[in-house]
């Protein structure tokens, strides 16, 4: 039986078992990848990555159940101020890699597995428009950055058209990346991953890494020719809305660690 509650989320909750390896229940009514799928689709992704994904065991379909090897180490969240330069640019060269070797993965081989989602900017800007209308919200904003983001609410996110979609990990934050001194063990939780915009996985290791560290993996996804037009901008904006999405996520869920590092972001990306 399971030993204690690890996480909880919106769309899962996980325990660490007794054996080390781990338990994952989706919540009803989740609009993540059902149980079925995303156990396939780790299969596939196994074979393209870069990084290690987690390894399924077994799943209970019908009970929402998936039972995953533990991936070692801990979540890179939790290691975010204390990185140097060098670790740093480490990290956003691999993942970089990453994104690129997701992104190869042949659209047949995912079909019927990830929805194809094509982001809207202007429903994303609306979505951290109302974020930023709330008091609590805005009073965590560095006085730095407020002429910033209020220009960036303001403006029309006319960002050019994206790619043809490609497999995207959907939420490639750095609560998702797991690491071991320098070492990425592995990449975790693909429930929201898509057929996309690369973009949207860049942008979230700008806003978790920082601009500088941003545009170096955006330089490696590059290096592969899998296409870049548009992409550097394409990545600001997202990792602009997505730490707006994460501050007010870390002040209404009480979580401190998400919290302060949106606010480290948004100083930095504003």
């Amino acid at each position: 039986m399971p030993e204690g509650l690890d996480h909880a989320g919106h769309d899962h909750a996980v325990t660490v078992r007794a054996d080390g390896t781990v338990l994952r229940r989706r919540r009803p009514g989740s609009g993540s990848l059902d149980v079925a799928r995303e156990a396939t689709l780790l299969d596939v992704v196994g074979a393209y990555a870069s990084l290690p994904v987690p390894r399924v065991l077994r799943t209970w379909p019908a009970r929402g159940l998936m039972e995953m090897e533990r991936v070692p180490g801990s979540a890179l969240l939790e290691h975010l101020t204390g990185l140097g330069p060098r670790r740093t640019r480490s990290l956003a060269e691999r993942l970089g890699d990453f994104v690129a070797s997701v992104a190869a993965v042949p659209p047949d081989r995912v079909a019927g597995l990830v929805p194809e989602d094509v982001a809207r900017p202007d429903l994303l800007l609306a979505e951290a428009v109302e974020a930023c209308d709330r008091p609590e919200v805005l009073a965590l904003v560095p006085a730095g950055a407020r002429e910033g983001l209020d220009a960036f609410l303001a403006a029309d996110p006319l960002l050019g058209p994206a790619p043809g979609p490609a497999l995207v990990h959907g939420d490639l934050g750095a609560e998702h990346v797991f690491v071991d001194g320098d070492e990425i063990t592995g990449v975790i939780d693909w429930s929201d991953a898509v057929l996309g915009d690369p973009a949207l996985d860049l942008g979230l290791v700008l806003r978790d890494l920082g601009p500088a560290a941003g545009e170096v993996a955006v330089a490696r996804f590059a290096s592969h020719g899998l296409g870049t037009e548009g992409l550097l901008p394409r990545a600001w904006f997202f990792g602009r809305v997505r730490a707006l999405e994460d501050l007010a996520y870390g002040v209404d869920e009480g979580l401190a660690l998400y919290r302060d590092n949106a606010v480290r972001a948004v100083a930095q990306l504003f």
